[in-house]
């Protein structure tokens, strides 16, 4: 797993498959996974590699309903186009149309990385941790130079990234 969000989605989804195997699911619990589910389709994590899904996509990022209920973990939690639209409505990582019948992910636009401009060419990414260190920064989640003498720093979050500058 490339991260601990990663970790836990998988997770989530062996322990779903298990309550499904077991037929063992609340119908609370089944539109939580129906949720859980579509978030995860339409996740970083998962478009960086879903090619099929992402040939499904509009220009706008939009996919019919009817493309997520053929999903083989979709057709085990439910194939009712209503009954996953109720379950994604709250969703604030998914959009639903006013139609009702496409959907899409809701773009993050979260700053989690903070540029260093001119730092000398010659430090080490230990040196600039340290450099970081000294000024009380929140936790680095990755750290990298770049050309001309520039260093990416990321964060967790936004709020961590503000705390840094």
């Amino acid at each position: 797993m490339c991260c601990e969000r990663c970790y836990l989605d998988h997770n989530l989804l062996v322990f779903t498959y298990f309550l499904l195997q077991t037929k063992q699911m609340t119908e609370q619990e089944r539109s939580e996974a129906i949720k859980r589910q579509v978030e995860y389709y339409f996740s970083r994590q998962n478009l960086s590699q879903d090619s099929f899904l992402l040939s499904k996509m509009d220009m706008e990022h939009s996919v019919d309903i009817s493309v997520i209920t053929e999903f083989k973990m979709m057709k085990q939690l439910s194939a009712d186009v209503d009954y996953i639209l109720s379950a994604i409505k709250d969703s604030d990582k998914i959009i639903i149309d006013l139609e009702k019948k496409r959907i899409k992910p809701i773009p993050n636009v979260e700053r989690t990385t903070l540029i260093l401009r001119n730092i000398p060419s010659s430090a080490t990414e230990e040196s600039v941790r340290t450099l970081l260190s000294s000024v009380n920064v929140p936790s680095i989640l990755a750290i990298r130079p770049d050309v001309g003498d520039n260093w990416f720093v990321t964060f967790e979050n936004q709020e961590s990234t503000r705390q840094a500058m």
